[in-house]
């Protein structure tokens, strides 16, 4: 019975927890990237973002994209700040892709292509971002590919910056914004040739942020793998316990009875001048009133 106590406390430790009644988890802090043409003829659009400090971890996260999305990565962001690849599992719909993976850190970062750009020189295109979390601080920025003129965005951007390498991002502040409600943008511009704005190297990973790399199995696995090997362990010395006083035809042996002989059950286990106790079977002294092993009281005083 206590092996057994034991068994199923090792088994709770292992679990993952899980919160009953729990609030849906919030994304503390999203920022949305729309590249247009920035190393493929098609958008990249890139979510990094971080959980609210009372998600529940490990999280699964499911983000819609369009049909004919492609992903790029699903990644969740170590303490190091270094991305480790999630594997990700598709739902399709409709009029729609379902991308869903699980993060056991609160900072995540995720990346599809869509096609929607459409063909030189007079170039448009619109984007619909469903979130399906609530958020508490949104940014989205949106890249204009270099080589472009007449840039214009529907609504139109509050600020602009340019990065170093040339390229005008323009800036929106949406702030709090609530889970399944559209953020829609509409763009066009003119561009005379259908090039990306850079050159990916082949066998480059995506562009932008640092490549991803897979990751070990994550802590909660470890510690089920430990359970499972303390509880072998245990099982492993009971076994061996029952088996190193049980004879392989199933007769007790004793310390002190000879091989193959059990001791005599009932009074002081006395054979031929020789007294044995009828618990443990050590051999005691004719005037012995205990054992001397167990210190049980030797049956028959």
């Amino acid at each position: 019975m206590r092996l057994f106590l034991w068994i199923v406390l090792l088994l709770a430790a292992a679990m993952p927890p899980i919160v009953l009644g729990a609030a849906p988890p919030v994304i503390a802090t999203l920022a949305v990237d729309i590249w247009p043409e920035h190393d493929d003829p098609r958008l990249l659009v890139i979510y990094r973002g971080t959980l609210g400090a009372a998600a529940v971890l490990p999280q699964t996260l499911t983000f819609a994209i369009p049909s004919d999305g492609q992903v790029n990565a699903a990644a969740y962001r170590g303490d190091d700040g270094q991305l480790f690849t999630s594997s990700h599992q598709y739902r399709q719909e409709p009029d729609r892709l379902l991308v869903s993976f699980t993060i056991p850190t609160r900072g995540f970062q995720f990346e599809y292509y869509v096609d929607g750009i459409s063909p030189p020189p007079q170039r448009a295109f619109a984007m619909d971002l469903v979130f399906p979390l609530a958020i508490e601080d949104l940014r989205v920025s949106v890249e204009q590919p270099l080589r472009s003129s007449a840039f214009a965005l529907t609504p139109p951007a509050a600020e602009t910056a340019v990065t170093p390498a040339g390229f005008t991002h323009h800036l929106y502040n949406a702030g709090r914004w609530p889970a399944g409600k559209k953020w829609r943008l509409q763009a066009s511009y003119r561009k005379e040739d259908a090039n990306p704005s850079v050159a990916r190297t082949v066998g480059a990973p995506a562009p932008g942020p640092a490549a991803p790399r897979v990751a070990g199995p994550p802590a909660w696995l470890w510690l089920v793998g430990g359970g499972f090997a303390v509880i072998l362990v245990g099982l492993g010395v009971w076994f061996l316990r029952r088996g190193g006083t049980t004879g392989r035809s199933g007769t007790r042996r004793t310390a002190g009875a000879p091989s193959g002989q059990a001791p005599p059950r009932g009074g002081r286990g006395q054979e031929a001048g020789r007294v044995y106790c009828s618990y443990c079977g050590a051999r005691a002294r004719p005037r012995d009133r205990y054992c001397g092993k167990c210190g049980r009281p030797l049956a028959g005083e």
